[in-house]
Parts: C-alpha cells; structure tokens; sequence
C-alpha cells in the first residue's frame, strides 16, 4: 500500500453535478439554478442597478433639501441676547411731612409697595423708622431705622439684617453686604442722585434720580437695572434705596432747618 493511497474503507468522495449549460432565449443567456439556491446572481444585481418604481433613483447632484442646503452641516445660528428690561419704580409722598409713599411700577398705575413711617421710633429706639410693604402679598418685606447717634442704617429684609455703613466722614458712599457681595451706594458729587454698584467691577444695579431728595412735591423714581434680578437681591436694592432716599430728605429738613437757625 502505497504512502498517498486511499484505504478501501475510507468514504469516497461527492462528485458535484456539473454545471448546467446555459439555455438562451431570444439569444439571451439564462442562468439555471441548483435546487439550494434562492436567486441568481444577475437576477440581485439587475433588481440593485433598477429600484422599484416607487423609489425614483436620483442622482449624486441632486439633493432632497431647498436650494442643497442640508441643516445638519449647516452652523447653528447665535443664541438671541434680550437687552434687559429695567423696572422703574415712581415713587410719590404724601402727608404733611412726606414721610408716606405709594410707590408704582414702570406704567406709574400698578402700586408695587407702599412706605410708611413710624413716628414712634423719633423716641423708641428699638422701633424702626420706616416699613416697606408690599402691595401684591400685603406683607412687610423690610423695615429702615436710623440712628441719631450713627451714621448707619440698619435694614431688615425679610428678616435678614444688613447694614449700611458710611465709607466716611466726607464722603456719601454707603456700603453693605448683600446676596450677592459687597454693593455700595454712593453719590459722584453733593446734589447728584445715588448709585448702587457692585464693589468687584463698578457695574451699577439701581440709581435714584435727584429731583426724589428735594422735590417739593414729593415725586422721583427708583430704577432697578433688570426685571430678571432674583427675588431676593431685588428687595434689598429696593429696600437699602429708600433707606437711601429718605436718608437724604432728613438730611435736606436738617440743612434747611439750620440755614433758618443761621439766618434768624
């Protein structure tokens, strides 16, 4: 028995059929199937090279968006900035001695909050001088109370004290710790309205106009730089402006009353 001869008993191989020969029609040829196959080669290719009727083949220049312009390699547009809406406050005294205020939003017709003054605080001093309420919740969201003793202001808002303290003797800035850092209100020169700004870049939040201090009828507005502050910083600049602002009417009566004294 020879190395590369088969043992007798070793299964003998499967002869394949052989091919088919082709049959032409129309003198085509047409391709026969085995029995195990399920599609003809050049049957799969003709039905890839032509779609159904219902997909139309388009070609690599056309392009099923307008004018070829396809959002997804397009760049996003820029995000839309709103200019801030600022909230003016007008405020109008009443009463003799102007010590009540109705104070109205920016259409000056829709009352925002209402001041009062308690002129038991001349001689309690654990009483405050002035009440903020608000005209909406009808609820006290700070309260002012100067001292005769003090150039500083203590303010309560929403039951979080704070105080304005005098950045000095010659001066008319007023410094006080708020939610969101150090602010301060301060006037450029004597008899020019306050500002109130952020101590880290200068950017102002809130500014009182001149004619609130001396208005002989008692009218001036309160402006808050946007209606989008959070509630919280909004009632402390509101709240430390008006401590501000009738800071300044006292210290108008006191001038005018010494130049009487003076002049007497």
């Amino acid at each position: 028995m020879g190395l590369f001869s088969r043992e007798k008993d070793a299964e003998p191989y499967t002869q394949l059929p052989a091919s088919p020969s082709p049959q032409y029609v129309n003198n085509q040829p047409t391709l026969q199937l085995y029995p195990s196959c399920s599609q003809p080669t050049q049957q799969y290719a003709s039905q890839q090279q032509n779609p159904p009727p219902n997909q139309p083949s388009r070609t690599p220049s056309q392009s099923p968006y307008p004018n070829g312009l396809n959002p997804a390699n397009q760049n996003p547009p820029p995000p839309a900035f709103s200019t801030p809406q600022p909230r003016t406050l007008h405020i109008t005294r009443s009463g003799l001695s102007q010590r009540h205020a109705q104070i109205h939003e920016s259409d000056n017709l829709t009352q925002a909050y209402t001041m009062h003054s308690s002129y038991a605080a001349d001689w309690i001093p654990s009483k405050s001088n002035l009440e903020i309420i608000s005209s909406s919740t009808n609820e006290l969201i700070g309260s002012i109370t100067f001292h005769s003793m003090s150039r500083r202001i203590d303010l309560n808002v929403n039951g979080q004290m704070i105080s304005l303290k005098s950045e000095g003797l010659f001066t008319r800035g007023y410094s006080f710790g708020s939610s969101v850092g150090v602010l301060k209100w301060e006037a450029a020169a004597t008899g020019s309205a306050y500002a109130c700004t952020t101590r880290a870049n200068r950017a102002w939040l809130a500014r009182c106009d001149q004619d609130v201090f001396r208005s002989r009828h008692g009218k001036g507005t309160l402006e808050i730089v946007s209606w989008d502050l959070p509630q919280r910083l909004m009632e402390e600049l509101v709240v430390s402006g008006l401590a501000m602002i009738e800071y300044e009417r006292r210290y108008a009566v006191a001038s005018a009353g010494a130049e009487m004294g003076a002049g007497a």
